[in-house]
């Protein structure tokens, strides 16, 4: 009985050393801000999405938000709220008004185009008109400013 004790004992051990060893998500800093035009008007409804300019995390998860009413968002990347891991980052926002069924893109990475308020002039994260750096501050907020008025860009189609 006493060498089950023993064993018992063992492997509660070992299980707690390799829970504890078990890789855990990238330290993340609470980010809020807001997105207005140049006139002050909110971007209510709007997606933002943070874009890693690293080299090395151009593929690591992209924080995200959806503006509140007046115009703000608190960035999620692991758990709701969370904020972002600290770097710089291209920053897309896509602000939809009226959207037929199957006509919105969230980023002008594709081909789509839809009813973005912005002329899918924020949506590109391979040539961002925003950026932002995220550092290592549990106060940090971001201003971001968008003009509606700007003409659309031209795309080409290869």
């Amino acid at each position: 009985m006493l060498e089950y004790v023993r064993w018992s004992g063992s492997m509660v051990m070992l299980l707690v050393t390799l829970v504890g060893c078990a890789p855990s998500a990238p330290k993340t800093y609470p980010v809020q801000g807001s997105v207005k035009t140049t006139t002050g008007e909110p971007c209510s409804g709007a997606l933002v999405v943070f874009h890693p300019s690293e080299e090395g995390r151009k593929n690591a998860p992209k924080p995200f938000a959806t503006c509140g009413s007046d115009g703000s968002f608190r960035l999620t990347t692991y758990q709701e709220g969370d904020g972002a891991e600290q770097g710089e980052y291209a920053v897309t926002v896509v602000w939809p008004g009226e959207v037929a069924a199957g006509e919105m893109s969230l980023s002008s990475e594709g081909k789509a185009t839809g009813a973005d308020r912005l002329g899918n002039n924020y949506g590109d994260p391979r040539s961002p008109r925003l950026k932002a750096t995220v550092r290592i501050d549990p106060t940090q907020s971001i201003a971001l400013e968008v003009d509606p008025s700007i003409a659309p860009p031209v795309v080409a189609d290869p």
